[in-house]
């Protein structure tokens, strides 16, 4: 007994909150086993090989570690048949314990889960995508790398689900015109984001990026973009005090300087790219403004 309550069914409501073993999802039913045996002090027997046998001479704690083990080995074997699917059950070997059993099982599954992971890797490579909702399921990406593809400008809002997201790269693809944001204001913890040589004029408002309250870096290089257009009350980023970094050249074409001079809406603007874009005239350093990089410009500052 524990706490009043036999210990199969305290087993059994721990076993409710681990996800069964499918065939798909081996990595994340093991640590969830791995965790929660481990919260109940039931995880001996995963971790170590069964102590000898006892003898007349064996010490007290060695008979205290042999008895521990063995109720961590038929404890955990039965918390392991609990969370398994019962047609997965009766195809896998009788368990002679817990940590073979454990093995066996990783060693049935674990290529189930590298083909899944490898399936989605194929999925992102090299493809031409209307939207990537399925990648919502990401709960806990941080990176996202997406440049070099045919991705549209539709893929925008098919990112908005990915909460966690820190730097998402979006370069080099057949983002065109002039584009709308609003699918990544859930993306609040967004550091870095990087549309660079695609096809943009613009964006349609710069108010809609005022939620990506964390963005340190913006990389525009390579678009065509003629004007940045602010929210009527001309906040802009007003609210994202933590941008460092804006990058933005224009591939050679000659960009307009009242362009450059709208930067200003930045306050902590700290790096400027400005490069191979025949620009001329003088740019006054305003706010936060410690580094231009002017490659190919014939202008003062």
């Amino acid at each position: 007994m524990m706490n009043g309550v036999s210990l199969p069914t305290h087993l059994n409501s721990h076993a409710s909150s681990v996800p069964i073993l499918t065939g798909t999802n081996f990595s994340e039913w093991k640590e969830q086993v791995e965790f929660t045996l481990g919260v109940l002090d039931l995880d001996l027997a995963l971790l170590k090989d069964k102590p000898d046998p006892l003898t007349d001479k064996s010490t007290h704690e060695e008979k205290t570690l042999f008895n521990a083990w063995e109720r961590s080995d038929r404890l955990s074997i039965m918390f392991l048949r609990m969370t398994i699917a019962s047609n997965i059950k009766t195809s896998l070997p009788k368990p002679e314990n817990a940590k073979d059993y454990m093995k066996a099982i990783e060693e049935r599954f674990k290529t189930a889960d590298k083909s899944l992971a490898g399936k989605l890797m194929a999925d992102l490579t090299t493809i031409k995508f209307d939207g990537f909702e399925r990648l919502s399921v990401l709960g806990n990406l941080e990176t996202l790398q997406l440049g070099q593809n045919k991705f549209n400008s539709s893929i925008l809002s098919s990112l908005g689900g990915l909460s966690s997201l820190k730097y998402l790269y979006l370069h080099n693809n057949e983002i065109e015109g002039a584009i709308s944001v609003d699918g990544l204001n859930n993306l609040t913890s967004l550091r870095d984001l990087k549309i660079s040589s695609n096809h943009i004029e613009g964006f349609k408002s710069f108010h809609e990026l005022e939620a990506l309250s964390n963005l340190r870096k913006l990389y525009l290089s390579g678009n065509e973009i003629d004007e940045f257009v602010f929210s009527k009350d001309n906040r802009g980023f007003g609210k994202l005090s933590r941008i460092s970094l804006f990058n933005i050249t224009s591939n050679g074409r000659r960009i307009s300087l009242s362009l450059v001079q709208s930067l200003a809406k930045f306050p902590l603007l700290k790096t400027l790219d400005l490069g191979d874009n025949n620009l001329e005239g003088t740019i006054l350093a305003q706010g936060e403004l410690q580094y231009v990089l002017m490659s190919y410009l014939a202008m003062e500052i």
